[in-house]
């Protein structure tokens, strides 16, 4: 039986620097020591181009508080108020 694919992880795959909207947030969460740093989309539009899809640039994050560069991922939030 061939199970149906999950459509949020398939519009994550997708996603783009350019479709996130003005009022998230992006972070990099680190898996091995669970650190969450801000990262700023627009720096990252500059460098890679609004039509950058976010799942290949995962491989390029690093912990900054531990040096970690392996299954680090992209966490987006909505701004506070």
């Amino acid at each position: 039986m061939v199970r149906p694919v999950d459509t949020e992880a398939k519009r994550y795959i997708r996603m783009t620097l350019g479709d996130l909207q003005e009022w998230f947030v992006l972070y990099g969460n680190c898996f091995k020591c669970d650190h969450v740093g801000y990262i700023d989309r627009y720096r990252l539009v500059h460098r890679f181009g609004a039509k950058q899809r976010m799942k290949p640039l995962e491989a390029k994050l690093f912990c900054k508080r531990c040096g970690n560069r392996h299954f680090n991922g992209f966490a987006v939030a909505p701004m506070q108020r």
